[in-house]
């Protein structure tokens, strides 16, 4: 589904990717996983079409994504949910989901979405006329995410949903994401700090350190290498 060949990310001239080549695969859950500073970040960002100083190739569902702009990405199903939640703070919750929904494909589909979004995260339906800048830290998550499904992404892509939230918050998130397949196919892309989280929640992972791609595999894998964790991971 997406393919990523030798992408190099410069800011003000500076690397911050090197080189990278990897694949993600419909339906499959992966996570970025590695120190702050790796390029994760701006990997996502690339494939959302929001870095302007890029070269190498990137592919989704067989397009060349060189000429396509940010908002016809949206359109061909790639949602970015950055981090920092950013949700519309003087809209209703009600209301920031039905930005999310503004996709043409899927429009037709918002009150099957409003459907998952309950069972997602029921929480949020008890919240539905209070604006989103009266949510805590973990609510606000939890609509950013369910936002970004109102559009019926082919890719989703997340970068540090436990970022700030409470352990418990981070909890009820990853529990949410952990049902996604109960829904239909959802490519996730994952960027993490919690390795251990993230490693449960996604099949294959891939480690960045310093703008390169270092390692590469099945997440379960990756765990048991012990050199692997002990130098890129923490504990995990």
């Amino acid at each position: 589904m997406l393919k990523i060949e030798d992408l190099t990310i410069r800011y003000h001239g500076m690397p911050a990717l090197s080189g990278v080549n990897l694949q993600v695969e419909a339906g499959e859950r992966t996570a970025f996983v590695g120190p702050n500073g790796g390029g994760k970040s701006s990997l996502l960002k690339a494939v959302s079409g929001t870095v302007e100083e890029w070269e190498g190739q990137i592919s989704f569902e067989g397009t060349n994504l060189a000429q396509v702009a940010p908002h016809d990405r949206v359109e061909m199903g790639i949602i970015h949910i950055p981090e920092g939640r950013r949700v519309f703070s003087g809209m209703s919750v009600r209301e920031n989901l039905l930005v999310g929904a503004q996709r043409r494909a899927a429009r037709p589909h918002v009150d099957q979405q409003m459907d998952v979004v309950r069972e997602l995260f029921p929480t949020l339906m008890e919240m539905l006329s209070r604006p989103g800048e009266s949510l805590s830290g973990g609510q606000q998550q939890m609509l950013a995410i369910a936002r970004g499904l109102m559009g019926c992404p082919r890719l989703l892509m997340l970068d540090e949903p436990s970022m700030g939230l409470s352990p418990l918050a981070a909890e009820t998130v990853f529990t949410g994401l952990g049902r996604l397949e109960e829904f239909g196919e959802v490519t996730l892309i994952l960027v993490e700090q919690r390795a251990p989280d993230a490693f449960e929640l996604c099949e294959t992972a891939h480690v960045f350190e310093s703008g390169s791609l270092v390692s590469s595999g099945r997440s379960a894998d990756l765990a048991a290498d012990g050199r692997l964790a002990a130098i890129y991971l923490g504990e995990v």
